[in-house]
């Protein structure tokens, strides 16, 4: 059982989902609406999301007898209690509305979202209609609590629509607030592409002394350090170097000698190591509630298994990257504290999506020291393992800087297991389209330097694929709307519409893959194996020389130009399931157990090998 440390409290007043009063009879409500003296007793109730025409409501509402003249603007509200506003400096309001709405808290507006400035009424338009992932995204909010009183508190909502023929409506909301903290971000890990060192960095809400503390248990006997804050936004950043390789370190930080926050991390695995463990998951953005879940059933796996790991993600941490609220909101919001103990416990490995704009506040909280450019790929060791982390929304075309600094980072590396982590996949399940670049550019360079599995997003699902015996895992589960995916697309072999993380575990040659949802059910699991250099060696000028490919359960050998020699059929494993001559016949073997299996070829003391994937 691994010990792992975390001061978290979780602050949330109205989660989303929760169960609202609402109107939606088209009538003019004027303003006593939304007054806490109000009487909402003859409203019906219902849990959101509310609306209709929208997937995953929770209570459907009504719009009227005529399709072509719908209502405009729909009414909702809500009480909740506090205990005591002096505990509360900051409170953070999630609104999901299509197409427009305005907040009231006890009277006062607090939020404009989408609607003309002035005075609006019942008829008034949203400023504009919303489309595609904007009608499922919660937008975030902050202001002072100063709306609120110590006792009950009434929230009230207006929904309008851009026109009186809009199909759909959709309405949800969550509020949090945030207790006094000096701490604007809790520490956070960083792995800098060395096992003797590793990266912490936090953020306070102004200046302050600080103090960090470091050590092999809870009594930071290794080392003492002030940091100073860096940069004009409070950010404190502390590199830790000559460490021991996988030795579990304790970290305490302090400010102002008041408040501290507490956690611990491993450091990366000894570069002999041939056993690992390592996490993936991806587009964790838009509801932080549910990236908790995922969070959450991550964390009670790894207390269960491995304990050094890091965490890879396959892009879009965040609704909107160019924005702070949405860093705060979604990542390093303290209420949700199962994300907080993997941040202040592991190490995450990112990869740019297309939420994250043009990545200035992804470089502020994530300044990795392997990445060398102005741009947002990386690669680094681990182990027995290769990691390659592209950026899509910089040019990887053949003979770009990208492409190039690719190829050499193939080239130089000498581990055996090799990954590709990108945004937007080249073979997938439906959604946005698979990409033409992923498919044209990157898994060539698959099949030239062997790169067994390309981890991607963007399409919120789980899938995998195997293209000529590589994996193309969509991994995108981690808490932004799902989409349905269709089995029936080019190449794909599992699908589940789930939130969901991913595990992989390497022991030697071994590879054991499991995909599990966030409430424990395992969506698939499979082992693969690496088969070494020294067995095969490629020479590609025999490749004109025959034709190979699966049918059902049968491998089928067309030899093109009539040659004589021998050939080998091998498993995933390395090991030996058929042998023969290769002669002037067409030749099909069957092959008993579905699986990835190489063909070798001997010709004239040349040699060919071919993957092949039988289904």
């Amino acid at each position: 059982m691994l010990l792992f440390i975390a001061d978290l409290s979780f602050c949330q007043f109205i989660p989303d989902g929760s169960v609202w009063k609402y109107l939606d009879n088209g009538s003019n409500q004027g303003t006593a609406w939304y007054t806490p003296d109000f009487n909402d007793n003859n409203w019906p109730e219902g849990a959101a999301k509310l609306g209709y025409g929208v997937d995953n409501l929770g209570t459907e509402i009504g719009f009227g007898d005529d399709s072509t003249n719908r209502y405009i603007t729909y009414y909702f509200r809500k009480t909740f209690m506090v205990e005591n506003t002096d505990d509360i400096n900051l409170l953070m309001l999630g609104l999901l509305c299509d197409d427009g709405g305005v907040v009231y808290i006890n009277g006062e507006e607090v939020v404009r979202h989408n609607m003309p400035e002035g005075e609006i009424d019942y008829l008034t338009e949203a400023s504009k209609a919303v489309y595609g992932e904007s009608e499922d995204a919660f937008f975030i909010y902050q202001f002072p609590p100063d709306v609120l009183q110590t006792g009950k508190n009434t929230i009230a909502v207006e929904v309008h629509q851009r026109s009186k023929m809009s199909n759909d409506v959709a309405f949800d909301l969550r509020l949090d607030f945030g207790e006094y903290s000096a701490f604007h971000k809790s520490p956070y890990l960083l792995f800098p592409a060395n096992n003797t060192e590793m990266i912490l960095m936090w953020q306070a809400d102004s200046t302050r002394s600080c103090t960090f503390e470091w050590g092999i248990d809870t009594l930071y006997t290794n080392g003492l350090l002030y940091p100073e804050e860096y940069g004009n936004d409070h950010q404190y950043k502390v590199e830790l170097n000559d460490l021991d390789p996988g030795t579990h370190y304790f970290y305490r930080v302090t400010l102002d000698t008041i408040t501290s926050k507490k956690g611990s991390f491993y450091t990366g695995v000894p570069d002999e190591t041939t056993s690992i463990c390592w996490y993936a998951y991806g587009d964790t953005r838009s509801n932080p509630a549910i990236h908790d879940k995922v969070a959450e059933q991550m964390w009670l796996d790894l207390e269960q298994s491995s304990s050094e790991s890091i965490v890879l993600t396959t892009g879009d941490m965040v609704y909107d990257g160019s924005e702070e609220e949405y860093w705060d909101y979604e990542w390093f919001n303290p209420n949700f504290k199962y994300i907080q103990k993997l941040l202040a416990n592991l190490p995450y490995l990112n990869t740019i999506g297309n939420h994250l704009g043009n990545g200035y506040l992804f470089q502020k909280y994530y300044p990795y020291p392997m990445i060398t450019t102005n741009r947002f790929y990386y690669s680094f060791d681990y182990g027995p393992a290769h990691f390659i982390i592209l950026d899509q929304y910089t040019s990887y075309s053949q003979g770009s800087t990208q492409y190039e600094w690719l190829v050499n980072d193939l080239l130089a590396t000498n581990k055996k297991w090799k990954f590709m982590f990108l945004h937007e996949p080249g073979w997938s399940a439906g959604g946005h389209s698979n990409s033409k670049k992923v498919q044209n550019i990157i898994q060539p360079l698959c099949k030239q330097y062997d790169i067994q599995f390309v981890f991607s997003g963007h399409n919120h699902y789980y899938s995998r694929a195997v293209v000529n015996g590589i994996y193309h895992i969509t991994t995108a589960g981690g808490g932004a709307p799902l989409y349905s995916p269709d089995e029936n697309k080019p190449n794909i072999v599992k699908i589940s519409r789930s939130t969901h993380f991913c595990k992989v575990e390497i022991d030697g040659d071994s590879l054991t893959f499991t995909a599990i949802k966030s409430d424990g059910t395992v969506i698939e699991s499979f082992r693969t194996g690496f088969i070494p250099d020294k067995v095969f060696y490629q020479q590609n000028d025999l490749a004109d020389y025959f034709k190979v490919f699966s049918k059902y359960n049968y491998i089928s050998i067309v030899n093109i130009k009539n040659v004589q020699g021998m050939y080998s059929i091998f498993d995933s494993w390395g090991r030996v399931v058929h042998t023969g001559s290769v002669n002037t016949h067409n030749q099909s073997i069957k092959i008993e157990t579905p699986g990835i299996y190489f063909v070798r070829f001997d010709i004239n003391g040349k040699r060919f090998v071919k993957k092949i994937l039988v289904n």
